[in-house]
């Protein structure tokens, strides 16, 4: 299965391994170790719509999908953190520690704390 997605790029479903019986046997597990041994799979449907209707979603975390994703040429996007740190690719480490610090300093001050400072020699 492929799946088309804005611009040049395309979701490819490579493998998975997230069958009901598995959702339906993680709940069991979780539960009911009875239920787990039995493995009685008429009960897996009613099971199904159980979870999903009373929102019990971990069971449905125990499957895993492997995707290949080709981007293309399209936008690419970083979230805004990652953005925000680029401007210390190559900085020296001393001065983004003083740095820190003065600005811990200033804002406890802002805060109304009183901190006092010694050089070391």
């Amino acid at each position: 299965m492929s799946i088309k997605t804005y611009g040049e790029s395309t979701v490819e479903l490579i493998k998975h391994n997230a069958s009901d019986e598995d959702v339906a046997y993680a709940a069991w597990v979780s539960n009911f170790a009875a239920d787990a041994r039995n493995r009685d799979t008429s009960r897996i449907e009613g099971l199904i719509n159980f979870l999903y209707k009373n929102k019990h979603m971990s069971p449905f975390e125990h499957g895993s999908f492997t995707f290949f994703v080709d981007r293309g040429l399209g936008i690419k996007r970083y979230p805004l953190t990652v953005l925000k740190k680029l401007s210390l690719v190559g900085k020296d480490l001393p001065d983004y520690s003083l740095e820190t610090v003065e600005m811990f300093h200033k804002d406890a001050t802002a805060a109304g704390y009183q901190i006092s400072l010694k050089k070391s020699a």
